[in-house]
């Protein structure tokens, strides 16, 4: 069961979302909301080994798991990361950046963002395509940005 906090709403003008709270967890997501506008359904998977991710997807971090962003993506598109009892980190492509309030991670290859609890969590949305990403809403726990 999902327990929706709010109606849907546009945010940031990428469509449809809501806030919405993972069962038996303290834990809330964004997810865009498929019924009213064009949002799409994240489609969830466990992994256990290093992770190319892919648009409209959730990710349950089974190990200690480096993910290497989409290098492809649209305005709106999403990627979500749940930490499971271990270690994470989000790494870009040539040219890509990862917003996070006010600080940002260095262009390129050399950027990422690195969970520093065994439990924390973040949801990443392209504004702009291929490129940009921004964290939103904001995590669980605390993100190192490099």
């Amino acid at each position: 069961t999902v327990t929706t906090l709010e109606t849907p709403t546009s945010i940031l003008g990428v469509g449809f979302y809501e806030l919405v709270r993972v069962p038996r967890t303290p834990h809330w997501l964004l997810v865009p909301e498929s019924g009213a506008g064009g949002g799409q359904v994240i489609t969830w998977s466990t992994v256990t080994t290093n992770t190319q991710m892919v648009i409209q997807s959730g990710y349950i971090a089974n190990g200690t798991i480096a993910f290497t962003l989409p290098a492809t993506a649209v305005v709106g598109d999403q990627v979500i990361v749940l930490g499971k009892g271990t270690s994470w980190s989000i790494h870009q492509n040539a040219g890509q950046k990862i917003y996070f309030g006010d600080k940002s991670t260095t262009l390129g290859v050399g950027g990422s963002l690195a969970s520093t609890n065994s439990h924390d969590n973040i949801s990443l949305i392209c504004m702009v395509a291929n490129t940009d990403w921004s964290v939103f809403p904001p995590p669980q726990g605390n993100i190192t940005v490099i």
